[in-house]
């Protein structure tokens, strides 16, 4: 649609391409080889309109069919797609499907590194919000300010109570335990693994 806004006129730095489930009568290297050149063709897409794809791992107790379920599955994937030319992809980092992998987040940040495309901020257990979990939320803004982080983090929980007042405390819990938060903090921008 020609007067739709683009990612690009829309500040859009990312699109979360999921791997896709597992398909019965089909092996994991059939499905590898489709997914690798699937990611190559949306790279290329997402170039075309200003944007990048980034890739998700999940965790195997929510999602038992998802083959991606360590970071460094999703690393080696990247690497992969990265290696053939074209448009780079990048890793979309998200601290609930982290933990539930049995992860420890700033550790898998560090692995995801120059990769890194996007965060996803959800707490454990349950995917409440920050703060009303058992995750390290200053160790891991810390780790994303130590590896060079200057992407996007969003959002991504079951809020306690009605949405304003759960962005709100979870604002003021990320401030309260010094991590940076608002307009000026250092995760503006699109990542650092752009081609």
């Amino acid at each position: 649609m020609s007067g739709s806004p683009s990612p690009r006129s829309s500040g859009i730095p990312c699109l979360n391409a999921l791997y896709g489930n597992r398909q019965p009568g089909a092996s994991a290297s059939e499905q590898a080889e489709v997914a690798v050149a699937n990611l190559q063709i949306a790279a290329e897409a997402a170039r075309v309109v200003g944007t990048s794809i980034v890739i998700e791992g999940l965790n195997g107790f929510d999602n038992p069919d998802y083959p991606l379920t360590s970071t460094r599955a999703v690393l080696e994937l990247v690497l992969k797609v990265n290696s053939l030319g074209g448009p780079a992809v990048g890793i979309q980092a998200d601290t609930y499907h982290m933990s539930r992998m049995g992860e420890e987040p700033e550790e898998s940040l560090r692995l995801a590194g120059e990769v890194l495309g996007h965060v996803q901020f959800g707490d454990v257990p349950g995917r409440c919000e920050p703060g009303q979990g058992d995750l390290d939320w200053l160790g891991i803004t810390e780790t994303l300010a130590e590896i060079g982080y200057e992407g996007w983090v969003g959002l991504e929980y079951v809020p306690h109570g009605d949405l304003e007042t759960s962005l709100l405390r979870t604002r003021q819990y990320l401030q309260d335990v010094g991590a940076p938060t608002g307009p000026a903090h250092p995760y503006r921008g699109t990542g650092t693994y752009h081609s």
